[in-house]
């Protein structure tokens, strides 16, 4: 697949980055995007050496022991070393560092052992931290060696193996091996070991114009319904990425029968930030459909609704409309979209029968999870095999499927863009790899070990539950391959002590434009009820919990809630129990870290820094929601500047105006939108745009 790059307007893109960069804890957010087609070209690709490249290690023989061992590997996603990979782009090496690849706990992992002579009866066992030892098991022998994928020559005609139970792969685990029934000191080989670190990925339908879930073309979201010759998806995507354990959740769909775009004035197209009624009339603008709906999916990940980035988990949003035929079919977005690192990503089709999670899935989650594109990456000096290839890659491993996974393109397939040192090898999923794959046994291909470093690196990074420690949650300090707590500052600003995970939740989603500039822009939708995450909202009315954002304890933020946008905004929930929710928003007008200076293009018509998206996570019950308002009420942007609490009874007043609201009987329209009319902008667009009016 031949990537483009698509890009979303720069202050768009930087609005829902800067809000990520307050929920994490500093690290930017890089747009990727993707167009795609399948890779061209033709030739047979040479059939797979029958000894690959090795990983080295130095003879492992222990005095008065029979068993002297030549090469002693393992392999989970990729075949390493027992001390795992230490692996370098170009950049990697300018710089002194290096991606690390090791086991993770709590996975199975293959072992491989070449003796330095023919052995029968090698047995392993497995020494933890504790002193417990488990096992032992016999090797089998070299003719059962886990094949390779394709039907392909056999990795190895020398090695013995087994495939290890995750129970022995602990951290601090050594392998005892014998060939004589233990009776002689074993041979002993430390495991490289990481955390067992876990992935909750959310799928998030989203419906436009028309669109719904009743009619979605996608009958089934979840992973383990689909399935490539009995092998279940769930379980083939977990076998994939560096991870102990994965998890699915089907969030509510998100259903908009009008959808709102911020402004663009370029020498094509000219108009305010406005709303869309229907595809045709959106794609006749020329509208970014992937970038519109990366920033909701961000939002539903984000600060006042799922508020879950510290943790290990990820969200995919996949799009469907209804067209001027009246069918319901995913939508044509042009590939899909992703955020390096930032856990989410969007697309609407896909390029195979299967409409869903396959090649496009695979490659925006790749993103997610701090990819880039492999051979811009290469170019760029981020990638250490050329043309973005598997090229010096270890082999993979399939656990499940139980074969090892060559790095050479399979025979019949393209090689076009995989010559390297004239061999044929397999692309990555971030290089338009594919179909670089065995298609009758797995929907997709693998990642190259390179990459596999960079996700474990991520996935390291997020917290993990422990109730022994302080909030409830630890991390891995990868530098001193140790547990520690976060401070009470990242506690702060993640979120974790005072989160509800797994709670019925209804999300609210929306934009809106500043000052009404544009006021069809401002619109509201209501999800049905789901099971999502609770964070602790701030009620602007309460002094208290103004003055709690700007500190450290549980709950608080440092007050880093505010300080990238502003807090301009209130949403009110009111219940049929009489009940109300006022939560102060984190999205506004204000400039970075300022009490009162107002971006100038918030206040321009034709800017896109004019709009502004939110996702607000509320509780369900209570007799259900009764209304949804939105005020504005400009608390700033300033860092550490104490904000006075309002009024309750001023809201709604010109002091605090209403922007939008939403009742039940506004179904999926997002409401009426703010009032007014749109500001005069015609006379500013460029010669020969073409001017798209709103309706008011």
């Amino acid at each position: 697949m031949r990537h483009k790059e698509r890009g979303m307007s720069k202050s768009f893109e930087q609005a829902w980055m800067s809000a990520r960069v307050a929920m994490m804890s500093g690290g930017l957010l890089i747009l990727a995007g993707c167009g795609g087609g399948g890779g061209g070209g033709s030739g047979a690709a040479p059939i797979a050496p029958t000894v690959p490249p090795p990983t080295t290690t130095p003879p492992i023989t222990v005095p008065g022991n029979p068993l002297q061992i030549s090469t002693l590997e393992v392999a989970q996603t990729h075949v390493m070393p027992a001390t795992g990979l230490n692996l370098q782009s170009r950049n990697d090496a300018s710089n002194n560092r290096s991606k690390q690849l090791r086991l993770v706990a709590d996975r199975a992992a293959l072992l491989m052992v070449t003796p330095m002579t023919t052995s029968a009866g090698i047995q392993v066992r497995a020494r933890l931290s504790d002193g417990r030892t488990l096992g032992p098991v016999t090797l089998s022998t070299p003719t059962q060696l886990p094949p390779t994928d394709g039907g392909r020559a056999p990795y190895s005609t020398l090695k013995y193996s087994t495939l290890m139970p995750r129970e022995w792969i602990q951290l601090g685990s050594t392998l005892e091996l014998s060939s004589d029934g233990f009776t002689s000191t074993p041979v002993s080989v430390a495991l490289s070991v990481t955390p067992a670190s876990a992935l909750k990925l959310y799928t998030a339908p989203i419906y436009l114009f028309g669109a719904t879930h009743a009619r979605s073309v996608v009958p089934d979201y979840r992973l383990s319904s689909f399935s490539t010759a009995g092998y279940p998806l769930d379980v083939e995507y977990r076998e994939k990425l560096p991870i102990a354990a994965f998890a699915q959740a089907v969030a509510a769909p998100v259903t908009m029968d009008t959808v709102t775009m911020p402004a663009r004035n370029d020498a094509r197209y000219c108009y305010p930030a406005m709303s869309f009624g229907s595809w045709a009339d959106y794609q006749s603008v020329q509208a970014d459909t992937n970038a519109r709906m990366l920033g909701l999916v961000g939002d539903l990940h984000g600060a006042a609704a799922n508020r879950d980035d510290a943790l290990g988990a990820g969200f995919y949003g996949y799009i469907q409309t209804r067209i001027a035929s009246g069918a319901q079919v995913a939508a044509s977005t042009g590939g899909g979209l992703g955020y390096v690192g930032g856990g989410a990503s969007v697309s609407g089709g896909d390029y195979r029968p299967e409409v869903v999670y396959s090649a496009i899935f695979n490659h925006e989650m790749g993103h997610g999870y701090n990819l880039g594109h492999a051979d811009g990456d290469y170019d760029n000096g981020d990638y250490p095999y050329p043309l973005g290839t598997k090229s010096g890659s270890t082999w993979g491993f399939d656990s499940v499927r139980n074969e090892l996974l060559s790095t050479l393109q399979l025979p019949g397939k393209p090689c076009d863009g995989r010559v390297v040192d004239g061999s044929c090898y397999a692309r990555t999923p971030m290089s338009g790899g594919d179909d670089d794959r065995d298609i009758a046994r797995y929907r997709w291909t693998n990642f190259s070990d390179y990459q596999a470093a960079t996700m474990q690196e991520w996935f390291l990074d997020k917290l993990i539950p422990d109730a022994g420690y302080a909030g409830g949650y630890k991390r891995w300090n990868r530098q001193t391959a140790a547990f520690v707590a976060p401070e009470a500052r990242q506690r702060s600003q993640y979120g974790t002590d005072v989160l509800q995970l797994n709670q019925p939740v209804q999300t609210v989603v929306g934009s809106v434009s500043h000052f009404d500039l544009a006021p069809t822009a401002s619109r509201t939708y209501v999800t049905p009820t789901w099971t999502g995450n609770l964070p602790r909202h701030f009620d602007p009315t309460v002094q208290a919990d103004l003055d709690l954002m700007q500190t450290t304890n549980p709950g608080g933020w440092d007050d880093y809630y505010c300080v990238y946008n502003g807090c301009d905004y209130t949403m009110v929930a009111s219940y049929n129990d009489g009940t109300q929710l006022r939560i102060l928003m984190p999205i506004g007008f204000h400039e970075f870290n300022s009490a009162t200076a107002i971006k100038p293009g918030a206040q321009d018509v034709l800017s896109t820094d004019n709009f502004a998206g939110y996702a607000v996570n509320l509780p369900t019950g209570r007799g259900g929601l009764a209304r949804i308002q939105v005020y504005r009420t400009p608390l700033g942007a300033g860092f550490h500047v104490r904000r006075t609490a309002i009024s309750a009874s001023a809201l709604g007043t010109a002091q605090y105006p209403l922007v939008n609201q939403w009742v039940p009987g506004d179904g999926n329209g997002g409401g009426t939108g703010a009032g007014g009319t749109t500001a005069s902008f015609a006379s500013r667009c460029q010669a020969g745009a073409t001017v798209r009016q709103p309706p008011r």
